[in-house]
């Protein structure tokens, strides 16, 4: 059966990256753990100079969007960028498929932490800055402000 996330992703890659890996890319390229893909989005680790490096490519019609937590790699233009690349395209079955689940899906725990480990963390982030700005409207509609939150809530960060 075709997978069209598949399909799509592979081709921004190609476009992306079409030759062979660089000298500084080549030692990365199948040295990768933890490589999963969600949709047109390919995540994993590898260990590099620095430490272990946290590594994403995101594909869509219009190219890719990388990023890499080494410290070249914010806006995605670093060597462990280009092997993942080349590492999903030798061989797209090495990477575990996570299965997106949607948030009308979420019916108990095990839903909740499936749900979350499918949607991006901007996305994440968005829908509980929502979460936020309700609670804390409703709140203020029984006269309790933002500042005295942390009475109910001890985590909680004032927002204004």
């Amino acid at each position: 059966m075709a997978d069209p996330d598949l399909d799509l992703l592979q081709t921004a890659l190609k476009r992306r990256w079409s030759r062979g890996p660089s000298q500084k890319a080549k030692p990365y390229v199948h040295a990768f753990s933890a490589a999963e893909r969600r949709g047109t989005k390919i995540t994993a680790k590898v260990v590099g100079n620095h430490g272990t490096y946290t590594v994403s490519i995101q594909g869509d019609t219009q190219g890719v969007t990388s990023a890499c937590s080494c410290y070249i790699g914010k806006h995605g233009h670093c060597h462990h960028c280009e092997a993942l690349a080349i590492t999903f395209l030798d061989d797209p079955s090495a990477f575990k498929i996570i299965k997106l689940k949607q948030a009308k899906e979420v019916h108990d725990l095990t839903d909740v932490r499936a749900y979350l480990d499918s949607v991006t963390w901007n996305h994440t982030r968005l829908r509980t800055d929502r979460c936020v700005v309700l609670l804390r409207n409703w709140l203020q509609g029984y006269e309790v402000f933002p500042w005295e939150l942390s009475r109910f809530l001890p985590t909680y960060r004032v927002w204004y």
